[in-house]
């Protein structure tokens, strides 16, 4: 579990956004749409996964569950007030952290930003 949480934090870093985690606006996570961006690479078509910074807002710490619904067992809990990695995808109020498989409810979530390519 911590593997996992640490590799999101390095990720952050990898590509960037720590610099603009202290001066971007916060705006409500469902004003982020659940869409996936595609490009292309030469002939073939790649679908590139979004993601972006999200504050978490649960005062006991946000579930991180292993499907997007409460009927998923949870593998971690993230703290609050930590700012995490998150995608575009969003499944029945919860939200696709960039580590594929792990979720949490956008209900408790605010959009810090910007939105970019997921690391791989």
């Amino acid at each position: 579990m911590f593997r996992k949480r640490a590799a999101t934090v390095l990720a952050i870093a990898a590509i960037g956004f720590t610099g603009v985690i202290g001066n971007a606006l916060a705006a409500p996570a469902a004003a982020a749409p659940a869409t996936t961006a595609v490009g292309h690479s030469g002939d073939a078509q790649v679908a590139q996964r979004q993601c972006a910074i999200f504050r978490v807002n649960a005062r006991d710490g946000l579930n991180v569950r292993s499907g997007p619904g409460t009927n998923f067992p949870v593998v971690d809990t993230l703290p609050y007030g930590s700012r995490v990695l998150f995608s575009r995808r969003v499944q029945n109020g919860f939200r696709e952290l960039a580590d594929p498989g792990r979720w949490s409810s956008d209900r408790y979530l605010t959009f810090i930003g910007p939105w970019g390519q997921c690391p791989s």
